[in-house]
């Protein structure tokens, strides 16, 4: 469950951290160049019991610069995790970074249940259990809360930009192999 703390040691001066579940659907420059100790982009209010801060961040997308990459940054974030039964890492992230982070606009990290227009959004994050590689239909693809909370068609949008930019990668490896 803690397997995000390693990436606090790794030797770099900054580093740009997206979650595996993500579409990049518009130019993330600007993201890419942000300048700040530790950034991410907020969460939505959840009724999650670990989440103890007023005001949290989601920990799928996050630039980490040089002031907290170090194997101290990952101690205490394991010291931080034996500290309570939490759900995942992000709440102790959230506890860590709770006075040291900078909210980063919503459009580098828009999660499905309320992606509304592609034009606003840069990087999506398809949250839940069922993800979009997954076979079958939209139900198949999406939880219920992600169904119930978007329109249809842009669930349908959405999905087939996914599997474009997947025939894209496809290609590219193919073609690197």
């Amino acid at each position: 469950m803690y397997n995000r703390f390693e990436i606090f040691t790794l030797d770099a001066t900054k580093i740009i951290f997206l979650d595996f579940d993500l579409l990049i659907t518009n130019n993330i420059d600007a993201f890419i160049g942000q300048e700040c100790g530790f950034g991410a982009v907020e969460r939505f209010k959840y009724s999650f019991t670990d989440y103890v801060n007023t005001e949290n961040f989601d920990a799928g997308v996050m630039i980490i610069n040089s002031k907290f990459i170090s194997l101290d940054t990952k101690v205490c974030l394991l010291e931080l995790s034996k500290q309570r039964n939490w759900s995942s890492d992000e709440p102790v992230l959230n506890v860590f970074f709770n006075k040291h982070w900078t909210r980063l606009p919503r459009k580098y990290n828009v999660l499905t249940p309320v992606y509304s227009d592609t034009n606003k959004c840069s990087i999506i994050q398809f949250v839940g259990v069922k993800k979009p590689w997954h076979e079958g239909g939209l139900e198949d693809r999406y939880d219920n809360y992600v169904l119930l909370r978007n329109d249809i068609k842009k669930l349908v949008h959405l999905d087939s930009m996914y599997k474009k930019e997947l025939s894209v990668l496809d290609k590219l490896f193919r073609d690197l192999t």
